[in-house]
This record gives structure tokens, sequence and C-alpha cells, in this order.
């Protein structure tokens, strides 16, 4: 196009204005693969997930009290991570079936397959951080 316009009416600033109106072009219709990379290279949470309500999702389980270093990320297109760790009550066994329950929610609800829950019991005082080393020095 910008050859014929040259050649029949001899506007010479065809060429870089077709050139810069393809680029445009080029880099709006790759924005998304673009942000959809940088969002996989910095492990962002998918914009379609709200972290707070699968939050609050998994502390409804029943004998759930906390969820806490909750982490969601994306792996790579369409594969999504999460790690959390699940505080239960102190007299509910370890291999109840919070676990699953929670699994469950987080595949059905949040079509989240890849998760790694650490379930934890609350101490005596109810205090969460007596079975978790993850916030030592944090007391």
């Amino acid at each position: 196009v910008a050859g014929l316009m040259i050649w029949r009416f001899g506007w010479l600033w065809a060429d870089p204005a077709v050139s810069i109106l393809i680029s445009v072009l080029v880099l709006f219709a790759a924005w998304h693969l673009v942000r959809d990379a940088v969002d996989i290279l910095m492990e962002a949470a998918p914009g379609h997930l709200d972290v707070e309500e699968i939050r609050q999702a998994l502390a409804a389980v029943p004998r759930v009290t906390s969820v806490h270093d909750l982490h969601v990320w994306t792996l790579t297109s369409g594969v999504v991570a999460m790690s959390c760790h699940v505080v239960v009550g102190e007299n509910t066994h370890p291999q109840s079936d919070v676990l699953s329950r929670v699994r469950e929610i987080v595949h059905n609800r949040f079509q989240i397959d890849h998760t790694t829950i650490q379930i934890e019991n609350c101490g005596p005082n109810g205090d969460e951080f007596e079975s978790c080393d993850c916030h030592f020095g944090a007391r």
C-alpha cells in the first residue's frame, strides 16, 4: 500500500507512516502475551483469582482455625499453584479429612490442582505459632 502511494502520488512519508501503523498493531496484539509472560516470570497471582477469597473459603472449612502463608502464583500459562499453612483445632487429628476438604475446595471452586498444604495443630493456648517454624524469630 505504501509503495503504491509513493509511486502514484509521490508521498514519501507513506512508507514510515504504514510502518508505524503496523508496529502499533503488532504491539497492541502482543500486549496480552507480554503481560502473561511477565506475570509468569514474576510468579504473580493470577488476575482472575482473589487470594483473600481463597483464604476465607479455606478458613470456613470445619475444624480450621486459621490460614496463613497463603501464596498463589502462575507456573505456566493455565497452570496455577498454591501453597498454604492450615491451622486446625488442638484436638483435631492431623490426618483428618481437613486436608481432603481443603484440596476439594481449591480444586472445585478455584480450579487450582497444584497445591502444597501444610496442616498444623494449634498449641495448647490456641497459639498457631507453636507448631509452625515459619515464623521462627517473629515472636
